[in-house]
């Protein structure tokens, strides 16, 4: 999920050296793995397919994105049965 300025992946150990800063530095809690699972928990709520959360992810197989972020999208079917619903004319 971290890249340099021209797309290249950073080593992993230099992400947590500086992240570990920057939590000090900023006196609050939170770890680099928290980090990534809000930023993935975000892409699965703002709509964006879970094949794509998986890419990013790094996920093996989709299935361990759905079995850590398919809550998330169950929400998002609903709310998607919903909108065809009133497009439809059909009661929620």
């Amino acid at each position: 999920m971290f890249t340099s300025e021209a797309g290249t992946p950073l080593d992993p150990r230099n992400v947590s050296h500086w992240f570990e800063r920057v939590v000090r530095d900023a006196q609050v809690t939170g770890s680099l793995h928290t980090l990534r699972h809000t930023a993935l928990t975000a892409m699965a709520v703002a709509g964006v397919p879970l094949s794509v959360v998986s890419r990013v992810a790094g996920h093996e197989s989709i299935t361990t994105t759905i079995d850590l972020y398919g809550h998330v999208s169950e929400s998002a079917a609903r709310d998607a049965v919903a909108a065809a619903a009133a497009q439809l004319g059909l009661p929620g």
